[in-house]
């Protein structure tokens, strides 16, 4: 295995799904898994989560449900993402559910369901505010009259998804609970009820319990990221990402490191390499506000990052080849989270986590 690890703790995983249980004890989870959970593991993590008890897998696209169907997860799984076409059958031969965004692609999918004798769950998706998917509020009585016209598209859940749930002003976010809240009524005055009503993501099920309804939809804060800047909870980061430190060189001053001599020795330095890139996924933006651990402190990454090596200044401490880095995690005194890279870089926590590639192994552990 590659000194290049990124290491999983479920026993870690367990507890931040048990503290969402405890934020909604009535409701539904849906766990979100799409991505590979985040740049966690995809079949790893589900298949953890499903023996934990979740109710429900979430993923963006029809592959990865295929994925989770073959690695054995039976629970019910929706596909977020309106597909195309050539995606439909996936969803009969693999019992996927959609969102109901397009009438055009359902009657497709109707026909298909037909063949297969199958019923396909949907979730009548409401656009309230991100317009990126999702039907208007004041279209979605007479969108869901159409669709629930074809006989093999069965209705079981209707939601919609918060633009800044995360965020100190809640004026938005308070605004399309009171649009999606108008169409639930306008519904249940017409006698038409809903298995599933869900719109709470991670942050929503923190700063909006009016949002749970009857079921969640957490993400990153099942991996142990609590982006709510507000009210905060003790999610626990999941993952650690640790290399070891391979060659070590002295600098003179005047002398460079790296393509496109970013970083120039001002005083004479020693430097190691770390064998780990934007190859890996690791931020090719990493600059020197990024630091990582060795031997109990920390270091700057300097100079450009490479596709498969990084560059720390280690300056005349007793630093020596093989010795533990961590990169994303903690060794007891200091700690480094994907959010303070994710800051120093101008990007988002997610970015860094999802962009940790396959040739990353992943180990997974419990109680590390």
């Amino acid at each position: 295995m590659r000194s290049t690890t990124a290491i999983i703790d479920i026993s870690k995983l367990k507890s931040n799904y048990n503290i969402l249980r405890k934020l909604a004890p009535k409701a539904a989870l849906m766990a979100i898994v799409k991505a590979n959970a985040y740049g966690h593991g995809l079949i790893e993590c589900s298949t953890a989560l499903q023996n934990m008890g979740a109710d429900y897998f979430g993923v963006a696209f029809v592959s990865e449900g295929i994925k989770l169907r073959e690695a054995g997860i039976a629970k019910p799984i929706l596909v977020l993402v309106t597909p195309n076409e050539s995606e439909l059958e996936a969803y009969c031969k693999h019992n996927l559910e959609i969102i109901a965004n397009s009438i055009e692609i359902l009657t497709k999918l109707n026909s298909l369901a037909d063949e297969y004798q199958k019923k396909i769950n949907t979730h009548l998706f409401i656009n309230t505010g991100m317009n990126r998917d999702g039907i208007r509020p004041e279209e979605a009585f007479q969108f869901y009259n159409k669709a629930v016209k074809l006989k093999n598209i069965n209705f079981i859940g209707i939601c919609t998804h918060f633009t800044s749930s995360d965020e100190k002003d809640t004026s938005f976010t308070l605004h399309q609970i009171e649009l999606f809240n108008n169409v639930l009524e306008d519904f249940n005055s017409k006698g038409i009820k809903f298995r599933y009503i869900h719109a709470a993501n991670s942050a929503a099920i923190i700063n909006y319990p009016q949002s749970v309804y009857n079921m969640i939809r957490p993400g990153i804060a099942l991996y142990g990221y609590d982006l709510s800047e507000t009210k905060k909870f003790p999610f626990e980061p999941i993952l650690t990402l640790k290399t070891r430190v391979n060659r070590i060189l002295e600098l003179n001053a005047g002398e460079s490191v790296g393509y496109n001599r970013k970083f120039i020795a001002q005083t004479k330095t020693r430097i190691c390499t770390i064998p780990i890139g934007y190859g890996d996924g690791f931020p090719y933006s990493v600059n020197g506000s990024t630091e990582c651990i060795i031997n109990g402190k920390k270091y700057p990454l300097i100079g450009t990052i490479c596709m498969d090596q990084s560059i720390v200044n280690i300056g005349f401490d007793p630093v020596q080849s093989g010795d533990e880095v961590i990169l994303i995690g903690s060794d007891g005194l200091n700690s480094i989270s994907a959010i303070e890279i994710a800051y120093q870089n101008s990007t988002i926590p997610y970015d860094i986590l999802t962009s940790l590639q396959e040739r990353v192994p992943r180990l997974y552990v419990e109680n590390m």
